[in-house]
């Protein structure tokens, strides 16, 4: 596998939520991305209530490729406690065509990094759908570390499913 390409990233807004949400083509592709905040098909005024309700110390990233400024190839979401040194990770969605090629562990490295030596985070956390191999391989190959499996904690279409709660504390990232 090549190294990716070299990452910008910005401030996202409702536009990009959307452009990611678009890649979510049924319920099921919708709240393995999104969890159950949006119903399906995300639309502009779910997209702006969302993007409304984000804290004052929380991130919206749209990563685009340094060359081609226009062409997204990811969102996620980070969400900041200060007063508890904790940061959330959510909403990761690399775009399709982009899959495969180490742009997530790209993008999660680099939040991780801004997380840590930003905000001054102790802890790094993040949800996961058990059968999401590609995202835990990712999450892992950062170093983030399985706490605990939540059972049926969603139900797709096919049934409920477990969910995977996943940390990375900042001492760990550091060593």
């Amino acid at each position: 596998m090549s190294d990716p390409p070299r990452l910008l990233f910005r401030d996202a807004d409702e536009d990009d939520l959307l452009a990611a949400a678009a890649h979510c083509e049924s319920p099921d592709l919708l709240l393995m991305w999104a969890g159950p905040i949006f119903a399906f098909p995300l639309d502009m005024r779910q997209a702006r209530r969302h993007m409304r309700e984000l804290g004052p110390d929380d991130l919206a990233f749209s990563v685009t490729v340094a060359d081609d400024p226009g062409h997204r190839v990811a969102f996620l979401e980070l969400r900041i406690a200060r007063s508890h040194r904790l940061g959330r990770i959510s909403r990761v969605l690399v775009h399709p065509q982009w899959r495969g090629k180490g742009i997530c562990q790209a993008v999660i490295s680099e939040v991780t990094r801004r997380a840590f030596e930003g905000p001054l985070l102790d802890r790094l956390e993040l949800t996961v759908l058990a059968g999401n191999s590609p995202a835990l391989r990712c999450y892992e190959g950062v170093g983030f570390r399985m706490e605990e499996r939540l059972r049926q904690a969603r139900r797709l279409s096919s049934g409920p499913v477990d969910a995977i709660q996943m940390a990375l504390l900042q001492e760990e990232w550091t060593a």
